[in-house]
């Protein structure tokens, strides 16, 4: 088990900062879209 998390451990560390960056944007653009839509 502890194999397996040490091979896959930089794997899953990039995909959940893929997930983090994309997280963000989107909220991001949810928050400009709201500004614009209700200003």
């Amino acid at each position: 088990m502890r194999d397996l998390v040490e091979q896959f451990g930089p794997l899953w560390g990039s995909v959940l900062g893929i997930a983090q960056i994309l997280g963000f944007a989107i909220l991001l653009l949810l928050t400009l879209a709201f500004i614009l839509l209700f200003d």
